[in-house]
């Protein structure tokens, strides 16, 4: 399933086990693009292009995967790090922040028209999470 270089150019190998589609699709040498379905249960590929159905589908649906990955590295609490643990907490409030940002522009859809409005929605989440901790110690220090 991974890449090599002796897989042919625009070859497919597929694999399955219950309800679950594995396909390594082979769009150029030494390359190779992988894909997990649960959804799909059969291992058609397309004459038009030589692709696999389960490829073509990703790519015509994929527009929200591919907003949501900019969105992430646009504005990122991601640090270098080589504990994984870290590295899926930094993606899950990374994906928290922009949830937070989507469900404060469907209360208020004039905010998101505005230049820069998830950057400044962004440093206002950070000085409203980050208050009752300074406000603590403000106490704690008197």
């Amino acid at each position: 399933m991974l890449p090599d270089k002796k897989k042919e150019v625009l070859s497919t190998l597929f694999g399955y086990a219950k309800n679950t589609l594995l396909a390594s699709y082979v769009p150029k040498r030494n390359n190779a693009v992988i894909l997990l379905s649960t959804q799909h249960t059969n291992f058609d590929i397309s004459e038009h292009n030589m692709k696999p159905e389960v490829i073509l589908e990703y790519n015509a649906t994929k527009s929200g995967v591919v907003t949501l990955d900019m969105m992430s590295r646009q504005y990122t609490v991601q640090r270098g790090t080589k504990r994984w643990p870290l590295a899926i907490f930094y993606d899950i409030v990374d994906m928290a922040a922009i949830n937070a940002y989507v469900l404060h522009t469907m209360v208020s859809p004039t905010i998101s028209k505005k230049k820069g409005a998830r950057r400044l929605f962004l440093i206002s989440l950070g000085k409203e999470m980050a208050e009752p901790e300074v406000k603590r110690r403000m106490e704690n220090h008197q």
